[in-house]
C-alpha cells in the first residue's frame, strides 16, 4: 500500500454540521424556514464551499446564498440565508478566532 495514500484525509460531508462563516462568526443552519415577511436588509453573500468545516467570512461547508437580516430578531445571533427561494435560519455557534 502507498503510504502517502493512506495518509490522506476523507471528509464525510454528512458528519459535519451545516455550517456557514460570517461577520468572524460560526453559524450553524437549521432546518427552519424564515417566512419572507420576517426577512430584514441583505448584509452579505456566501459564495465559497470548503471541506469540513468555514474557517473565513463568506465559507460554508454545503450552502451558498445571500444573507438577510430577520426582523425582531438580534443580527449578531440570528440571520436567513436564501437557498433556492427559501429562507433557512441559521443561529450563531461561535467565534471563528
Amino acid at each position: 500500500m502507498n503510504p502517502a495514500a493512506s495518509s490522506k484525509k476523507t471528509y464525510n460531508k454528512s458528519s459535519y454540521p451545516s455550517s456557514v462563516a460570517w461577520n468572524d462568526s460560526l453559524y450553524g443552519v437549521s432546518f427552519g424556514e424564515v417566512p419572507s415577511t420576517k426577512i430584514g436588509k441583505e448584509i452579505g453573500e456566501i459564495k465559497h464551499l470548503v471541506v469540513p468545516m468555514p474557517k473565513k467570512n463568506g465559507d460554508s461547508n454545503e450552502k451558498l446564498g445571500k444573507l438577510y437580516e430577520i426582523k425582531g430578531k438580534e443580527s449578531q445571533d440570528e440571520l436567513a440565508l436564501e437557498v433556492n427561494g427559501t429562507y433557512l435560519e441559521i443561529h450563531k455557534v461561535g467565534s471563528l478566532k
